[in-house]
């Protein structure tokens, strides 16, 4: 699998962006498969995926907050390399327009990864 570099908007995604640990449930074309997220702001995620997704694709999020999942939908805007077969590959996600609720929660948690101690 090439490297693609990622384009001028996946840059400022995840500017404001945290480090997490999250499990994310991923809807694409193909089944239902679950991914973990690395990093996570107000405008996109960054997910280390098990299956391949190419740039542009459409994609439904389950982000797995503490008390509550955030529904989000979004498009893939770069793909990393895999070094070896059956390792996960990075892929930054940028967020469809959110909506209040939906800002309210992810801005709450992101300010208390920032305050908090790390769990």
């Amino acid at each position: 699998m090439a490297i693609s570099t990622p384009d001028s908007g996946a840059r400022s995604i995840l500017h404001e962006a945290v480090g997490v640990d999250l499990s994310v449930g991923v809807k694409g074309a193909g089944p239902y498969f679950n991914a973990r997220a690395t990093r996570l702001g107000l405008q996109g995620t960054s997910l280390d995926l098990p299956h391949a997704v190419t740039i542009g694709q459409q994609l439904h999020l389950t982000i797995f907050l503490r008390g509550e999942p955030l529904e989000v939908a979004g498009r893939v805007v770069s793909v990393g390399s895999t070094p070896f077969p059956g390792q996960a590959t990075e892929v930054e996600i940028a967020f469809n327009a959110l909506g209040e609720e939906q800002t309210v929660l992810l801005e709450g948690f992101i300010l208390a990864r920032r305050t908090g101690p790390h769990s």
